[in-house]
């Protein structure tokens, strides 16, 4: 839902997505956009070695490239239309967030745009057992509030911050958040 909201459906896109999982997002965004063109990030060899197999199975390898490593210790070489953080700003300690933020914010193109999603506190109670093991984890950090998340985003640098409920009732929301033409 966040995508289809955000992403544009047609026309040249360049994306970034920070911590690309199996690769399920590029593959839907692509999908939905034949002129999408990726880079998936992935922290972790193992998950980044499937994403890139899927890739593949997907036929998407002609416009979708999978690279292991940190974001924050990637060099800003080239910029983005459009950054992603799905489901992951818990893994980062609260105190460093702001530094994350500002540090995406590099990679994405005056005009473009970071969409974030995340649980964030006060949720059901599986999104409690997420907050208490973020908070509990050694590198990791407890899940945000909405008001932080927004602060947050407003503090490294982002205009026009939207916070949009995905699950109605519930605590798990998507942030859009633009840049600066």
């Amino acid at each position: 839902e966040a995508i289809d909201r955000t992403f544009p459906a047609s026309g040249t896109v360049r994306l970034l997505e920070i911590g690309c999982g199996s690769g399920f997002y590029i593959k839907y965004a692509a999908t939905r956009n034949a002129a999408l063109h990726a880079v998936g990030l992935e922290l972790q060899p193992k998950v980044a070695t499937v994403a890139r197999l899927n890739i593949q199975k997907w036929n998407l390898q002609d416009r979708v490239i999978v690279e292991t490593g940190d974001i924050r210790e990637r060099v800003v070489e080239s910029q983005f239309d459009i950054a992603t953080l799905y489901n992951n700003i818990y893994y980062f300690p609260v105190d460093e967030r702001i530094a994350v933020l500002r540090h995406v914010l590099k990679f994405i193109k005056p005009g473009g745009f970071l969409l974030l999603t995340t649980c964030c506190q006060g949720g059901n109670p599986g999104i409690q057992v997420l907050n208490l093991w973020g908070a509990a984890t050694a590198g990791a950090g407890r899940l945000p509030g909405v008001d932080e998340m927004v602060s947050q985003l407003s503090e490294a640098g982002y205009e026009s911050v939207d916070a949009m409920s995905l699950i109605p009732g519930d605590r798990f929301y998507a942030f859009k958040a633009d840049r600066r033409r």
